[in-house]
């Protein structure tokens, strides 16, 4: 072993580094390139980034040589870099090509080395080592100032000298696939209370940017999506080695879409947790990632349903820790039961939509986020049977409550025993009026109904809870003639 490392060391020329990773058959890993050894001809060579000279054979046992590389015309690292960039983007200007790559360095640097006291005090809840991975702190008006001055070129205007934007001190970096900060989103330390309390800046202006940001360990099995980083964040608080991909915005799931149309396998090995925000608009991007989900065939997916009065997971964080590490567990254990039910009914809800699946269930909750839904997906037998059987255990719960039934025509036979075990038990009830699937516009399921045209969704809804009022103004007039 000591004669290798004595050994003189071969040397390789190249006109340039492209040629040179060309040639090596070089795929970018971040941090470094993994090369085919020239020695050995396996793919388990290495050249980092901060050092291009070398290239390395990881078969320390087999091979393990380490060569020196050459080139013909002198590169470094941050040339390299910014030639990738040039060559990926020749839209930008020389000065954009400047500040996108300086962007890129200065955040690492930032986070590696600069102390913050919001961060180091525990900010929302989450952890220093877990925030200082995807949060870069400036500190103060001056340096965010210098910042956007340095950005200047990228944003298209100046913000260095706006003295509300300079306020926002907390910079959330967005990476694209190539590792260059796609956009950066803005919250602030220094007045937390100013408003909005976000705002987000597309950073490279020459391509669609990505709108999410994606964390996944190696090890994870359980992958969350929510509509927020901090929310992403604050369930890697209670769980480490969860993966989680987090929105910039309910309204923004068209790209996530696709990466899931693209990424199809990524998704196909994971338990995958929806964890938008208990509100309309989360309720309406659970349901658009629940139909992309479907239409990859991907149906092993669970929705975190939040305690009375929680509207986020960082809400739940910093409200119940305890209870919300609990709470997430048994959405794990679920995925071993294989359980595709879902069941969300408050004691408080007036109104209770029985459902034939958990995506028509979620587009009522799209309308109305505080409306109780139950759709029971297991197929462990006979539907109608399980559904008559929640109504039976849960008698109590349900008195009281507006229930709607809420099934396609071809099943209105199948669940005519349903809708006869309501009305024996005198339980308020009416029937939705589900649009026929065998006529134009041939709807799939109610939330391609909801998505063709919103306002006859809301429309027939209200139509049938007017149907309740109807009947109680009736009865109300049958008691005062009888008095």
């Amino acid at each position: 072993m000591m004669r290798k490392s004595w050994k003189a060391q071969k040397k390789l020329t190249f006109k340039t580094i492209e040629d040179a990773l060309n040639e090596l058959n070089a795929q970018d890993k971040g941090r470094y390139f993994l090369c085919t050894c020239p020695e050995c001809q396996r793919n388990e060579a290495f050249i980092y980034k901060n050092n291009l000279n070398f290239i390395q054979c990881n078969r320390e046992n087999f091979c393990g040589e380490r060569m020196i590389l050459q080139f013909k015309e002198k590169v470094s690292e941050a040339s390299y870099k910014k030639q990738k960039i040039h060559e990926e983007y020749p839209e930008l200007t020389e000065k954009q090509v400047e500040a996108l790559n300086w962007t890129n360095k200065v955040f690492k640097h930032v986070q590696k080395y600069f102390e913050s006291e919001a961060l180091d005090n525990g900010y929302r809840g989450i952890s220093k080592d877990i925030a200082k991975e995807f949060i870069v702190d400036f500190k103060n008006e001056k340096f965010v100032a210098f910042l956007f001055s340095k950005m200047e070129p990228l944003l298209g205007k100046d913000y260095s000298k706006n003295e509300w934007m300079c306020k926002r001190n907390l910079v959330f970096p967005v990476y694209g696939q190539d590792n260059n900060v796609d956009r950066i989103l803005l919250r602030s330390s220094i007045e937390p209370n100013i408003e909005p309390k976000e705002i987000q800046l597309i950073v490279n202006p020459s391509k669609e940017t990505r709108d999410f940001f994606i964390s996944l360990p190696n090890q994870s099995k359980t992958l969350v999506i929510t509509e927020a980083v901090l929310d992403g964040l604050s369930f890697r608080e209670i769980d480490p080695s969860v993966g989680f991909i987090a929105l910039t915005g309910s309204a923004k799931t068209r790209n996530i879409k696709d990466f899931i149309s693209r990424k199809k396998r990524l998704f196909q090995d994971k338990d995958i947790v929806l964890a938008m925000d208990d509100d309309v608009a989360g309720w309406r991007a659970n349901a658009e990632i629940m139909t992309a989900l479907e239409e990859n065939d991907i149906f092993h997916y669970q929705i975190f349903l939040y305690p009375n009065g929680i509207t986020d997971s960082n809400e739940l964080l910093n409200e119940n820790r305890v209870g919300f590490k609990e709470k997430f567990h048994q959405v794990k254990q679920s995925f071993n039961q294989n359980s595709r039910d879902l069941i969300d009914v408050e004691h408080d809800a007036e109104t209770v939509v029985i459902c034939n699946s958990r995506l028509d269930a979620v587009s009522f909750k799209a309308i109305d986020s505080n409306v109780g839904v139950v759709a029971l997906e297991n197929n462990r037998g006979n539907r109608c049977a399980e559904i008559t059987e929640f109504i039976l255990e849960n008698e109590q719960l349900l008195r009281g409550k507006q229930i709607v039934g809420a099934f396609p025509d071809n099943l209105d036979r199948e669940f005519k025993n349903v809708t006869n075990v309501i009305k024996a038990l005198d339980l308020e009830y009416r029937q939705f009026d589900y649009p026929n699937q065998a006529e134009p516009p041939y709807v799939k399921n109610l939330y391609d109904f909801l998505r063709r045209n919103d306002r006859e969704f809301k429309r027939k809804f209200l139509e049938t809870l007017s149907a309740f009022e109807k009947r109680d103004k009736k009865m109300a007039r049958g008691k005062e003639f009888f008095r």
